[in-house]
């Protein structure tokens, strides 16, 4: 694959791009052959590639499973991520998410809310809708109130204020002089 890449790259002679996409087609990633078919259709429509691409291109097509996300709040940020790579997305309810056929896994995680996962075998050509439903973390929240420690630095600065009030009193009247009547 990676040799038919660069021979295309160096040469633009469509039939290195029909080799690369033969060669994602052999390692089963069939949503990237689909598209390397469809462009050399696109950008060598002249060639003799561009037939047999265009055939193979639809075959590949057929065989692309598509995952539907539904049940997501369509003003809320997601972060999708299929077989461990981001997925970009828009907002809305639904979301389709195209897979090759085998052992797939979809991550949905949102702000405040815990993790939904789905790991599963798609068919060739499978189209399945997933339910996300997502649980909402509970933050706990506590009253300073109700801690501990607020009540004892509360007791000695309290206590340490009154004995302060306490020598200032006692300080001011020894500075008072006594008048005799």
């Amino acid at each position: 694959l990676e040799h038919f890449q660069r021979a295309y790259l160096m040469s633009g002679v469509p039939t290195a791009l029909y080799n690369a996409a033969m060669a994602l087609r052999a390692l089963g990633r069939h949503r990237e052959a689909r598209d390397a078919f469809q462009r050399v259709v696109d950008s060598h429509g002249d060639s003799p590639a561009a037939e047999p691409s265009r055939v193979k291109a639809a075959e590949e097509g057929a065989r692309v499973a598509v995952l539907t996300l539904a049940g997501l709040d369509a003003e809320a940020d997601y972060a999708i991520r299929i077989n461990g790579r981001a997925h970009e997305s828009e907002r809305g309810t639904e979301l389709e998410i195209e897979a090759d056929p085998g052992p797939n896994g979809v991550q949905a995680t949102r702000m405040g809310y815990e993790s939904w996962t789905w790991e599963g075998q798609l068919e060739d050509g499978e189209q399945r809708t997933l339910q996300v439903e997502m649980v909402e973390i509970e933050v706990e929240t506590t009253s300073v109130f109700k801690s501990p420690v607020f009540w004892v630095i509360t007791g000695i600065v309290l206590a340490g204020a009154g004995v302060g009030v306490g020598l200032f009193l006692q300080q001011n009247a020894q500075l008072d002089v006594m008048h005799p009547d």
